[in-house]
């Protein structure tokens, strides 16, 4: 009777792991054709990689935080950094760093959202050296003297050509209503006030750089030995999707030539990897 049970269980878990096989298989075949293509985007963003992914991708492709989204009708390429949206104009992920600029500021004189050119500092950094600029919204008719004094100009903006203050610096909004700050180049060596509103405009439009922290040289390795990078958003970590042997599974690199695998991280499962792929 023990003998029964025992290989009754035997049998059991047998299926188990014949079962998280071929979920494993199939998981990691459709993560390596879904996520291959690169991100494209009209002229100036292509063949862009992980750690970015298309808004339209799984989201195993690429970092949660780097979704990369194109208007085709236009060609152009946005992204959303703490909850702004921003147009990306270039990326170059041999230096791991992107020109962006507050999307609010590229058809209007002032910024629309009421929001701060925030980074997320555990994905991005500022790759240059800028001088913040501040708008100010809703100021009373007759403002004290010396707000007047420390403002350079007052600009009409929106719709009802409300007038906006803008003052160099990180200024709160005090007495106004609203204030937004947003980052511009640092004005040139000797200048006592910020440019117009028109050389204002073109300067933020051109964006700022910003650095990405996402580590490049797991990646590296793994394509490196023929896999296809990716997103394990259970560990929050790059994954390598090793889909060319005869057991698929996630590590940090594939199989080597001579055909011996490469030893996974302490601390992880041997077994193969389940991916759940939602579609």
């Amino acid at each position: 009777m023990n003998i029964i049970k025992r290989n009754s269980w035997f049998n059991f878990l047998h299926l188990l792991f014949i079962l998280k096989l071929a979920i494993t298989s199939r998981a990691l075949n459709g993560s390596s054709s879904s996520c291959a293509n690169s991100f494209n985007c009209g002229s100036t963003i292509n063949g862009i990689g992980y750690p970015f992914r298309g808004f339209s991708d799984p989201p195993y492709c690429g970092h949660p935080k780097l979704v990369l989204n194109c208007n085709y009708q236009k060609n152009l390429t946005s992204i959303e950094i703490v909850g702004l949206k921003y147009r990306v104009l270039a990326i170059e992920q041999t230096t791991q760093t992107m020109t962006i600029a507050r999307e609010d500021i590229m058809e209007d004189t002032c910024p629309t959202e009421m929001k701060n050119t925030t980074l997320d500092y555990s994905t991005f950094d500022f790759a240059a050296v800028y001088l913040n600029i501040t708008f100010l919204y809703g100021c009373p008719p007759h403002v004290g003297g010396s707000f007047v004094k420390d403002s350079n100009y007052s600009v009409p903006c929106g719709t009802n050509g409300e007038g906006v203050y803008i003052k160099g610096g990180n200024q709160g909004p005090g007495i106004c209503n609203n204030s937004v700050i947003v980052p511009a180049p640092v004005p040139p060596e000797g200048a006592t006030q910020l440019p117009n509103i028109t050389e204002l405009d073109r300067i933020m439009r051109q964006g700022f750089l910003v650095r990405w922290k996402i580590g490049s040289q797991m990646c590296s390795n793994c394509t490196a030995s023929k896999g296809q990078c990716g997103y394990n958003n259970a560990t929050n970590k790059t994954a390598c999707y090793c889909i060319d042997s005869d057991t698929p599974y996630i590590s940090n690199t594939c199989p080597l030539s001579d055909g011996t695998s490469p030893p996974l991280p302490k601390g992880n499962d041997t077994s193969p990897a389940i991916l759940i792929i939602l579609e």
